[in-house]
């Protein structure tokens, strides 16, 4: 296979947005309607070193298994709790006094409260959950620079807080992109989003961009790749300089191959040899 590589000056990160799976949530009058979609196939990574790949999608109900191996469901609405997983004490699974498309669409200050009966083994667990619709931030996370909607939930047992959850919502990509939890000491930022399965010669052509853009193109500017159908971006963010002398870049890398579409944060230092060596996540 030929690759053809040219070198493309553009503004701003954008690009980021294209491709990956989930069709953008259209935005009708300030508030966004259209909840999130999802196909088999489709996968989120995290900077927490959490990943997820879709199994099944059933109505509202969407299946997910994790890097471990774990499964669990969920609705397609990010603001309902999970409905099923296990955890260490035994099975979980959750009913939800709320309709599936819950505070959809988003509007900025609307709010909704609901309940949750949680059996975890053979403990029933019931508690209040009340979720509120914010503004919206723009906000930079590892894979570009998004226009989001805020949303929070909180837990009530027994009328007192037990936990709070907060999400940005990205409609042109129409996934959560930043969550927040209670307690944690980072947000969670999405690092990678895909759909599809990638031609197996996708890689080498993510490599030899990869190499030439890092090593030729300014921050900002975009190398782009492509032979036999497939076509590789890359997008140099920022540049350091390590405390051991090491010269890095951060960047947004995406993959397209007839029917899948991969689009991916990471970062890559440099070593004596002049190749470039992907060190995160």
């Amino acid at each position: 296979m030929r690759l053809f590589a040219v070198l493309l000056l553009t503004a701003g990160l954008a690009a980021c947005a294209e491709g990956p799976s989930s069709p953008a949530s259209e935005d009708t009058g300030g508030a966004v309607s259209r909840l999130p979609g999802y196909r088999v196939g489709d996968r989120l990574a995290w900077s927490n070193g959490r990943s997820e790949i879709v199994t099944a999608v059933q109505g509202e109900i969407v299946s997910w298994k994790d890097q471990d191996g774990k499964v669990s469901q969920s609705y397609r609405n990010f603001l309902l709790p999970t409905l099923a997983w296990s955890s260490p004490e035994g099975p979980v699974t959750s009913t939800i006094d709320a309709q599936p498309d819950l505070l959809w669409p988003l509007r900025a200050g609307t709010s909704e409260t609901f309940q949750v009966q949680r059996t975890v083994g053979g403990t029933v667990l019931r508690d209040e959950w009340g979720c509120h619709v914010g503004a919206t931030e723009r906000i930079n996370v590892p894979l570009g620079s998004f226009d989001t909607i805020k949303a929070y939930c909180q837990q009530y047992r027994q009328g007192s807080i037990i936990g709070e959850i907060r999400w940005n919502y990205a409609p042109a990509l129409g996934r959560v992109i930043r969550q927040t939890w209670s307690g944690a000491g980072q947000p969670d930022e999405l690092v990678g989003i895909g759909s599809g399965t990638l031609d197996p010669r996708a890689e080498a052509v993510a490599a030899q961009v990869r190499q030439q853009g890092l090593e030729q193109v300014a921050s900002g500017t975009r190398a782009v790749g492509q032979g036999g159908g497939i076509r590789a971006t890359l997008l140099p963010r920022t540049t350091f300089t390590t405390k051991a002398g090491a010269y890095c870049r951060d960047f947004v890398q995406t993959l397209s191959s007839p029917g899948a579409e991969v689009a991916s944060a990471g970062v890559a230092c440099r070593e004596k040899s002049g190749a470039w060596r992907v060190v995160a996540p």
